[in-house]
């Protein structure tokens, strides 16, 4: 789909999404996520309306590019003999400076103002890190905070997600008048060496 990210960042969730034209209403196909030719995830979904969304819980690679492909599974409830491959996208690793990657969840819905924005943030690293938060308006930072790293038994407990210890802080903020019409909310850490 147009809209997709072309980007993942490696032992944090991806979300997609397959679009597929037919004249049937069931159709269910296969997303697999390919490393060097070698799947390392797959899930079947059912397509509504042309459209079907997935979520990979977990990107295990470090490779810098992996591929998406999607294979017609079945059409009106038959199996395919042969599972036709309906499109391959190449997916690019985010680059970082570390091995750290951030990811925001949660800010999908449009929000009005004196609405309390919430979103999970989640984090390839340990909780360890001073986390900054960032919102610009037409360029103009609207608000910022942060959120300093806590003590070692006060950090949030990572939690697992396909194998991958994954750092899941939330975060929240009153939406302002001034933050209208749109707005970019930046989250990035700072480590102790800084």
């Amino acid at each position: 789909a147009p809209e997709m990210r072309r980007r993942y960042k490696p032992g944090l969730p991806f979300v997609g999404k397959v679009e597929a034209v037919s004249s049937e209403r069931a159709v269910r196909v296969r997303v697999k996520v390919l490393d060097n030719q070698t799947a390392i995830y797959s899930q079947d979904i059912e397509m509504t309306l042309g459209e079907g969304a997935f979520v990979v819980p977990a990107i295990l690679s470090d490779s810098d590019v992996i591929t998406l492909q999607a294979e017609l599974v079945s059409v009106a409830g038959k199996d395919t003999d042969n599972h036709y491959v309906l499109a391959k996208e190449p997916i690019l690793k985010w680059n970082s400076s570390s091995s750290c990657y951030l990811l925001i969840e949660g800010m999908e819905r449009t929000l009005e103002p004196t609405d309390v924005a919430k979103a999970t943030i989640l984090s390839s690293c340990p909780c360890d890190h001073d986390l900054h938060y960032v919102i610009t308006t037409e360029g103009h930072v609207t608000y910022w905070s942060q959120s300093e790293a806590s003590t070692e038994d006060q950090n949030p407990p990572s939690v697992a997600i396909d194998g991958a210890a994954i750092c899941r802080m939330n975060f929240s903020f009153t939406v302002q008048t001034v933050m209208a019409p749109v707005s970019h909310l930046l989250v990035y850490y700072v480590t102790r060496a800084g």
